[in-house]
């Protein structure tokens, strides 16, 4: 096997595939990129076993004869990352890849045969959507999963495709985010994807304006951006039916100005304790005071001026958590709903896109100067 390629574009292709390689493994093989070598193009592929990363680089490149081969994906983009921008001939002689341009410098190789091989997916269903609408998408669902393993099911995003409508919803029971777009999408059918797997799909993304396709079929998911496909395996195991738990009344609704309310949280999380990071919001006329009370630390109190005129009410929340979903939200004013104290607080953008539609739920934390016996069981 011998090639000639742009040094640029081969660590572009290595970068896209090596971020998935375990930096430990009971398999050696997979510390390696097996590199496929045909007429015209080359191959990078990269695996955990989990996901996996396939790049072609088809521009710049002269082949003079094609083979397979493995090799040590983070030695391979270490030395080509040091290499000037110029050619990069590749050789494969016996058990060694030669690098050349400038020095010589020789890697040794792993038989390609010994690489997992990387599912097929036969009859997938397939849907098409804008990688800047995808991310959107990503992005204001992902921040809720779950890190806690015991529940696998909760540590990735689950995906609703409808005919004119795909959802994304995550959440660790303490808190749930739903995110949606418009669009014509001609079937019905979910996904269960890793956090993980949607991690690499942001780092692939590069292009706003780029389609990526989705395929799916028998436990596994297949994103194709541009040059690069990921592929991922599937969670398993049933999903939440997260509409039961969306409170449907909410009589108490506060509309905040989006800015002065994430810069008022910011500073109060200061004070805040570290770890459950209580912040209680008491809304009366006009007025939204954000509170934190915290033993051997401190006190804060801020007031951001709201639209709102119903009875006093005071709820607690994990500021967190509250901090998390207003980073996602593009909008003037965000719309607070509570039913009472002890109920999940309900937040959407007031004035957000109808086409792409988002909330967040996030449940109360019981207030220290609250009453027991006012709560219901």
């Amino acid at each position: 096997m011998k090639l000639t390629v742009r040094q640029e574009n081969l660590l572009q292709g290595l970068q896209d595939v090596v971020s998935v390689v375990p930096s430990k493994s009971t398999l050696p093989i997979l510390a390696n990129v097996l590199i496929e070598v045909e007429e015209g193009s080359m191959k990078l592929t990269a695996t955990d076993l989990d996901i996996s990363i396939r790049a072609v680089i088809s521009s710049d490149i002269k082949v003079s004869s094609g083979g397979r081969f493995c090799v040590s994906a983070r030695k391979l983009s270490e030395l080509v990352r040091e290499l000037g921008p110029a050619d990069v001939t590749l050789t494969l002689m016996e058990t060694k890849l030669h690098v050349e341009s400038g020095g010589t410098y020789k890697l040794v190789t792993a038989d390609a045969g010994d690489f997992p091989e990387i599912p097929k997916l036969q009859g997938a269903t397939s849907l098409e959507i804008p990688a800047g609408k995808l991310e959107t998408l990503i992005r204001r669902s992902i921040y809720a999963v779950a890190t806690d393993e015991t529940r696998p099911e909760l540590t990735g995003v689950y995906t609703e495709v409808f005919p004119k409508q795909i959802v994304m919803v995550a959440t660790n029971g303490h808190r749930m985010a739903r995110a949606a777009l418009s669009g014509d999408f001609h079937q019905e059918t979910n996904f269960l994807i890793p956090t993980k797997a949607l991690q690499q799909v942001l780092r692939i993304m590069d292009d706003p304006d780029q389609t990526v396709r989705i395929n799916g079929a028998k436990g596994y998911a297949a994103f194709e951006v541009g040059s690069r496909t990921l592929m991922t395996r599937l969670l398993e195991g049933p999903f939440p039916r997260y509409e039961q738990v969306i409170p449907k009344d909410n009589p108490h609704k506060v509309l905040v100005p989006l800015s002065p309310f994430r810069a008022a949280l910011r500073r109060a999380l200061v004070l805040a304790d570290p770890v459950t990071r209580p912040v209680k919001f008491s809304a009366s006329s006009g007025v939204l005071k954000i509170i934190v009370e915290t033993q051997n630390v401190g006190e804060s109190e801020e007031e951001v001026e709201v639209n709102y005129d119903g009875e006093e009410m005071r709820i607690g929340f994990n500021g967190g958590y509250i901090l998390d979903f207003l980073k996602t939200f593009q909008c003037e004013r965000v719309q607070m709903a509570f039913q009472s104290s002890t109920t999940a607080g309900v937040f959407t953008p007031d004035d957000g896109n109808p086409e792409e539609p988002v909330l967040c739920l996030v449940m109360p934390l019981r207030l220290a100067d609250e009453e027991p016996q006012t709560r219901r069981e």
